[in-house]
């Protein structure tokens, strides 16, 4: 897809592509609304349920210890 962002408006994409409601759902986002900016890694979650896993696919499976509290 091509996207044509408007001057001062961001496009905002998660950190999970597959599953994330941002700028593919709910559009751009004004430059005068952006406040601070990103510098750590907290938390990330691995999502690798298959069809015949008990827990549903919401449940996490693992934690990427290797970008965890990395600075940006």
């Amino acid at each position: 897809d091509v996207w044509n962002v408007p001057s001062y408006f961001y496009f905002i994409m998660g950190d999970n592509r597959e599953n994330s409601e941002d700028s593919r759902f709910w559009g751009f986002v004004r430059k005068e609304y952006l406040v601070g900016i990103a510098l750590f890694i907290w938390m990330i979650f691995e999502f690798e349920n298959g069809q015949d896993d008990v827990l549903p696919g919401w449940v996490p499976t693992g934690v990427r210890f290797e970008r965890l509290g990395n600075i940006q």
